[in-house]
């Protein structure tokens, strides 16, 4: 039985001012016109359109944005698990994507906080809730386009699905999430240490067949085109 815990008036108060504030100033600005101004939804969506072209999706192109770094482009490094993803969307216009894009990860963002409260352990502290939410740091990946508040969403969801015993799909989220970030192979690999089998094998098998999908698709230089982006 799931128990609904506090503070849901918090969540959804700070939930509804990160989606005014996201409407309200993230997406001001985002034009193709006087230079690139899609920030790093203009890389993403550049990625998935070299891949569906035959180039390098791991290179500069017009809507890629300037780095921090002068006279550098920052350039999608997503692992190629990512790439279908991304080519898919870049079937859609970039600029009219652009503010469903960021929208959306504002949503998910909320969606994943949502899900950590409703099934944590113990009651979360407003002040968490508030925190995780309206925190500069993430107003700031969502106003610049980045896929974070997706991967968190996929990481908190399949928390959510191990909490309610409902493995395999669990363990579907998790391989997913470690295609999408190979360093989070450490999640299945504690699993299986703490005798958890079953979603460490299932993320194990769907993590793999994530990340070689691109070969199918697009060959294996993909992959030396990613490690040298």
């Amino acid at each position: 039985m799931i128990r609904i815990k506090q503070p849901w008036v918090v969540f959804a108060l700070a939930a509804a001012g990160l989606l005014a504030v996201t409407a309200a100033t993230a997406l001001s600005g985002l034009t193709l016109q006087g230079g690139t101004q899609l920030r790093v939804w203009g890389a993403l969506w550049s990625s998935g359109w070299a891949a569906v072209h035959g180039v390098n999706p791991y290179a500069s192109y017009a809507l890629t944005p300037a780095a921090i770094v002068p006279g550098q482009a920052d350039v999608n490094l997503s692992p190629p698990a990512m790439l279908p993803f991304f080519a898919a969307l870049s079937y859609l216009p970039a600029l009219a994507v652009a503010p469903w894009w960021i929208m959306g990860q504002a949503a998910l963002m909320a969606a994943g906080v949502a899900a950590v409260v409703l099934y944590a352990p113990v009651p979360v502290q407003s002040w968490r809730v508030t925190w995780a939410l309206l925190v500069p740091h993430v107003s700031a990946g969502i106003w610049l386009g980045q896929d974070y508040a997706m991967l968190f969403a996929l990481c908190a969801g399949a928390w959510a699905l191990m909490r309610t015993g409902r493995d395999i799909a669990a363990g579907v989220a998790i391989g997913a999430l470690v295609a999408c970030k190979p360093n989070l192979c450490l999640w299945p690999a504690y699993l299986l240490v703490a005798g958890v089998w079953r979603p460490a094998l299932v993320a194990g098998a769907c993590a793999a067949v994530a990340s070689l999908l691109p070969a199918a698709i697009w060959g294996a230089p993909v992959y030396h085109q990613w490690l040298a982006g």
